[in-house]
């Protein structure tokens, strides 16, 4: 069985504040329990990230850039197809000894399946919290919800099935034109070994139980 400084933990972000900060953290913290963690980055960020990085941590430059968080962008797609092609052949010559892992952002739901073809466990990542996890899922699975979703109606309605009583207005929910977006990340989730989020227990015990 490998020990803990054997194991090879790779993290793919998205270069922007509030997603690659918060993974640079949770990098962080892997790294008191194993040294080889390696972060997958973009060229155009290969000048820019160093000085942020924590000693700990190695850099590895992607042949391609990361597509944009934004779900309006349907150049991102493109980026996508491209990122997830150099995933491949960054996954490829390591078939033999594979990464003990991938921590992917949520916004990169193919890295899920190309982390699977390769037999890597991943991990998703949530910049979020708890709470707003189960308020997002709720919201998808929810009829009610989606029945609300009316734009001639704006009234309030509360949110089904959370521990708390929590209000919003139809224009509050993304519109439909998102929802492929939402399905392909929640098909990641159900992809992946598990989530690790922004969040830690004693700050929202009840929303990590739920």
């Amino acid at each position: 069985m490998s020990s803990p400084k054997d194991l090879q933990i790779y993290f793919l972000p998205i270069i922007a504040p509030g997603h690659l900060l918060p993974m640079l953290d949770m990098a962080l913290s892997f790294s008191h329990h194993t040294p080889n963690i390696s972060l997958l980055i973009p060229p155009s960020s290969s000048s820019l990230l160093p000085p942020l990085l924590p000693s700990p941590l190695r850099l590895i430059v992607l042949e391609t850039d990361t597509p944009s968080p934004s779900p309006s962008t349907p150049a991102s797609s493109v980026s996508a197809a491209s990122l997830e092609a150099t995933l491949t052949s960054l996954f490829d010559p390591l078939r033999r000894r594979p990464p003990f892992c991938l921590v992917f952002d949520m916004f990169l739901p193919f890295a899920a399946e190309c982390a699977r073809a390769r037999n890597v466990p991943s991990l998703v990542f949530h910049g979020t919290s708890f709470f707003s996890l189960c308020v997002s899922e709720r919201i998808a699975f929810t009829i009610e919800c989606a029945s609300a979703r009316d734009d001639d109606d704006n009234r309030p309605f509360v949110v089904p099935g959370l521990p708390d009583s929590i209000v919003l207005r139809p224009s509050q929910v993304p519109r439909a034109s998102a929802a492929p977006l939402v399905k392909r990340l929640r098909q990641s989730n159900a992809l992946s070994y598990g989530a690790v989020f922004n969040s830690f227990y004693v700050l929202e015990p009840t929303y990590a139980e739920h």
